[in-house]
């Protein structure tokens, strides 16, 4: 993960959903962070852009006047325009590593040394009208990495969906309809390596989410269509309709501000990570994720939380000969202020599992981090983690090709790993 403070930058007015994820921007206020993350530090930009554009359009100004409005403003790199409502954005993220042993995630293996493409994205956000918007995210998935369609690596759509907003008075409501990350958890969706808790909660679907918001009180619902098989005690594989809830609050102030959120969903193996994993489970099992922030000034504290509500079958997953209840947690202290002229962050995580060794979390992390804004197209960061691993006392089983796997240990031990990131937006 990218330990940093978990904030969030929304696309359009699509903010309501107070939904997923922890842009790799810099701490903001934390109003930010009840919203729909999509991307990053380029989603700050195209924010800005966006606004801009839809100022342009509800006064009728001209494609050049548009095209100068948004330089002046924003002032990043290359843009696209057509007909003054489309939006082009997107990143390159490249990383350096050396682990102790075969990577990040690892317990056994040699040292790892590796120089890899993490991602590249192309974003595109259309402006149909006042109230409604199209976006579209095409980016790579490293190899071995899960994606959206229950596969590992490649090419994909990552995110394609409308969005209407509306005011009424106070009150704002919001539907989104087509693939996108749902709002269960909160986390960065392109992590230099995801943090425990975003293992359980990242889900991906295509979905319909209904949000509303009148200040500071967010809510969502949803529903989306199944990634893994149930198959219960028969031998019929059957998918069904998932579906999950938000409510949260958030306040920004000049020197203060706060956000927190509590989540449900109706299955965790819906998760990116977990179904590839799990792919076919006997029943569902539902999760809870919980998320506090608080700021003051430059510094920010932030915990998350995720838990199973109840065990997952026996049939599905075992830890230390019982039924399995996997839960996750995390707490960051952050700092960012101006240094050297440029914009960096400095920041210390701890993470926790428990029962989540067949789902490959290590026992514990302790991670720290440098995190600097070079300028407005390339980010750097440097960062440390230590992952402990389950000891081999811990044992588990897990589905797999219609039956449980043999009995596995953990191994108890320590894994150090350094990464280099330069992230280049645009």
């Amino acid at each position: 993960m990218k330990i940093k403070q978990m904030v969030t930058a929304g696309i359009l007015t699509s903010s309501i959903f107070g939904v997923v994820s922890a842009a790799s921007a810099h701490p903001t206020p934390v109003s930010s962070a009840s919203s729909t993350t999509k991307l990053s530090k380029t989603d700050q930009n195209l924010q800005n852009q966006i606004n801009e554009l839809k100022l342009v359009l509800s006064e009728n100004a001209s494609r050049e006047m548009a095209k100068q409005k948004v330089d002046q403003t924003v002032g990043i790199g290359t843009h696209g325009f057509l007909n003054d409502r489309i939006v082009f954005s997107g990143g390159v993220l490249s990383q350096l590593s050396a682990s102790k042993y075969a990577n990040s995630s690892s317990f056994t293996g040699g040292a790892g040394r590796n120089l890899e493409l993490n991602t590249a994205y192309l974003n595109v956000h259309a402006i149909v009208t006042q109230n409604l918007s199209a976006f579209t995210m095409i980016s790579t998935v490293a190899p071995g990495e899960p994606n959206v369609d229950g596969g590992t690596g490649g090419v994909e759509f990552e995110e394609a969906y409308l969005n209407y907003a509306k005011d009424f008075g106070p009150n704002m409501f919001n539907v989104q309809i087509g693939r996108t990350y749902v709002p269960f958890g909160v986390y960065k969706i392109h992590p230099i390596v995801a943090s425990l808790t975003q293992t359980l909660d990242q889900t991906n679907r295509p979905a319909a989410i209904l949000g509303f918001a009148r200040s500071p009180i967010f809510f969502s619902v949803y529903g989306f269509g199944g990634l893994g098989n149930l198959n219960k005690s028969s031998s019929t594989l059957a998918n069904k309709l998932n579906g999950g809830a938000r409510i949260g609050s958030s306040y920004v102030g000049n020197h203060w501000g706060y956000d927190v959120s509590a989540d449900y969903i109706t299955n965790m193996a819906e998760a990116l990570s977990v179904h590839n994993i799990l792919p076919t489970t006997y029943n569902n099992v539902p999760n809870f994720a919980a998320h506090a922030t608080g700021t003051l000034g430059g510094f920010a504290l932030t915990y998350n939380f995720s838990r199973a509500v109840r065990p997952f079958s026996r049939r599905d997953l075992i830890f230390n000969g019982g039924n399995a209840r996997p839960q996750a947690q995390e707490v960051e202290l952050s700092f960012t202020s101006k240094m050297f002229g440029h914009r960096t962050t400095l920041a210390a995580n701890y993470q926790t599992s428990k029962e989540a060794l067949a789902l490959d979390l290590p026992k514990n992390r302790i991670a720290a981090s440098v995190d600097c804004d070079v300028n407005h197209y390339l980010t750097v960061t440097l960062e440390g983690l230590r992952n402990k691993d389950y000891s081999s006392t811990d044992s588990y089983q897990r589905l797999a090709s219609g039956s449980l796997t043999a009995v596995q240990n953990g191994t108890g031990r320590v894994n150090y790993t350094g990464i280099l990131e330069a992230d280049i937006h645009f």
